[in-house]
């Protein structure tokens, strides 16, 4: 497979689509770096940020995620994120430093 890199928009909500795309997809370098541009627009979105903490997981980046989905569960998360955060955050913390 061919991998051809998106093109950077300049709308946060096409860049965090585009991070939930990726992340889905199992891209997770490219899903990392399309949500933190997004997410430095959008500092209060639950949903970047829990997308964001679940990519940090993947990619064994436990503080990270750890951080992610704390914040993301202190916003208003919509109840289904909710229930996977409070799980992968659990994995998180027992991995972390």
């Amino acid at each position: 497979m061919i991998f051809m890199p998106f093109p950077r928009s300049k709308s946060s909500s096409i860049t965090k689509t585009l991070g939930i795309l990726s992340y889905r997809r199992a891209f997770y370098p490219q899903s990392v770096q399309l949500l933190k541009e997004a997410a430095a627009r959008r500092k209060d979105d639950p949903e970047l940020l829990y997308y964001l903490g679940e990519v940090h997981r993947q990619l064994k980046k436990y503080t990270e995620c750890k951080g992610e989905l704390e914040r993301a569960l202190t916003l208003n998360l919509s109840p289904a994120l909710a229930n996977d955060a409070k799980s992968a955050l659990g994995e998180c913390s027992e991995s972390s430093p």
